[in-house]
């Protein structure tokens, strides 16, 4: 999809006829998507029947193979590679959509897609709050050992001060001694 974009942005194409392109493509993009899910999920629910997310890629008319192929055949043209055009009719979706998808099933996924991602949006938002709270915990602890090293560094002046006094009266005391005989 980006590619397309790309290229209808480069060849100079209006954004209401892109836009009136791109959603057929789109269209046809979410019912592979929830096709793919729904036979992903039909095959994780009865192993040995084949693999049906080949079936369903075969039943929107392509195969997952093409598209590998494709991405093989752009990467040994080069960055500046083989320019392609888009098409001058707007593109429809698959004549045969994916069989035995009904719009209430594909609303049922989409509902369940969402419900999961909203699941997972919630986990996200505990997990940044954990982590909030830790950090948080961690800067008070850093703070308390910051000033606990604070004291020591002040202890540890007043004892080489106190040291340093106590040396000066040794070498008087000493100097005292020794002119005193």
């Amino acid at each position: 999809m980006k590619e397309f974009e790309q290229e209808a942005e480069l060849d100079g194409m209006l954004p209401a006829l892109l836009a009136d392109r791109k959603r057929p493509l789109a269209e046809a993009l979410v019912g592979a998507a929830a096709a793919l899910r729904a036979a992903r999920a039909d095959a994780a629910h009865a192993p040995g029947s084949g693999d049906k997310g080949q079936q369903a890629m075969a039943a929107l008319g392509g195969n997952s193979s093409d598209g590998e192929r494709e991405r093989e055949k752009g990467r040994g043209a080069g960055r500046l590679g083989p320019r392609r055009h888009p098409p001058s009719a707007p593109l429809s979706p698959p004549s045969n959509p994916p069989p035995a998808m009904s719009t209430p099933e594909i609303m049922a996924v989409g509902r369940s897609l969402i419900k999961e991602t909203d699941a997972a949006l919630a986990r996200s938002v505990r997990v940044v709050a954990d982590t909030t709270a830790v950090g948080a915990a961690t800067a008070t602890a850093l703070a308390g050992q910051t000033e606990q090293l604070e004291r020591v560094l002040d202890d540890a002046d007043a004892l080489r001060e106190q040291v340093r006094k106590a040396r000066r009266g040794l070498v008087d005391v000493a100097r005292g001694a020794a002119t005193d005989r």
